[in-house]
């Protein structure tokens, strides 16, 4: 069985990466270093597990084809968006990514700055030229004030300061869970779902972020809370999932080692 999951992610992977190439800027002029540092930056070596989870929760749905593409696509272009940010002098001020300069070092800091701009409206045109303004309507509020900008702000603001149990749920929340939340959502809502299953696969989405953000988190040197409450945590979100999985009445074996993975990490 692993090894069939290994192959469907890694073919899952070319599929988005092949779409990413097509959609990508190729410059041979004026621009052609400020489209080879878009590609440095979005092909550094990332798994991708994001939109792959996108297509899967749209395949989940009833979904069949390509039509979930552009949005796997955008969802990971705008991950791409905020790793770079993230990295920023100004930020965490990162050298290595996965093992590589990171862009502002592999490049001019400006080129990082405007390389991040860029992706987000690419990633944006992807949803507008392929979706009703509904899907790009989730994706503002995921990577808005209620998700992905605030928690970026807030993990500033309050990490270097030993923030509350609640400050950090609400870092978790929105830096991390927002866009594993939208993933799910979207992938149900593209393959057109009802409302009531687009919730549930939000809500699934909603703890799988939370879990996969406990997880980083207890591999970090600096813990922001006890081990074994982070493990704790991260059990009874797989249980959730889990029970989410069983109300949807779904049978996957891409979730059931997503959720293993998550659990794994507590034992």
């Amino acid at each position: 069985m692993k090894k069939k999951i290994s192959k469907f992610l890694g073919s899952e992977k070319i599929r988005v990466e092949h779409y990413l190439d097509l959609i990508l800027p190729r410059r041979n002029d004026s621009l052609k270093k400020f489209s080879a540092g878009l590609r440095y930056a979005v092909f550094s070596g990332g798994k991708r597990i994001r939109p792959i989870l996108l297509l899967h929760a749209y395949q989940l749905c009833g979904g069949t084809k390509n039509k979930a593409l552009p949005a796997a696509a955008a969802v990971e272009l705008i991950h791409t968006f905020s790793l770079i940010q993230d990295d920023l002098p100004s930020m965490d001020n990162d050298d290595l990514r996965r093992g590589k300069p990171t862009l502002h070092r592999a490049y001019p800091e400006y080129t990082a700055l405007l390389a991040s701009d860029y992706l987000l409206i690419l990633a944006f045109r992807q949803l507008i030229e392929n979706y009703p303004a509904k899907i790009s309507l989730a994706v503002i509020d995921a990577i808005g004030l209620d998700g992905l900008t605030a928690g970026q702000f807030l993990d500033l603001t309050h990490l270097s300061q030993n923030p509350t149990v609640k400050i950090l749920a609400e870092i978790r929340q929105k830096k991390t869970a927002a866009l594993f939340e939208l993933v799910f959502k979207l992938g149900a809502m593209i393959a057109g779902a009802k409302n009531g299953r687009v919730n549930l696969f939000a809500e699934y989405g909603r703890d799988f972020g939370m879990a996969f953000q406990i997880r980083d988190d207890l591999a970090d040197a600096e813990k922001t809370e006890p081990q074994a409450v982070m493990k704790k945590k991260i059990i009874l979100l797989a249980g959730r999932m889990q029970k989410i999985e069983e109300e949807l009445h779904l049978t996957s074996p891409i979730l059931d080692y997503f959720r293993k993975f998550l659990q794994d990490s507590a034992l």
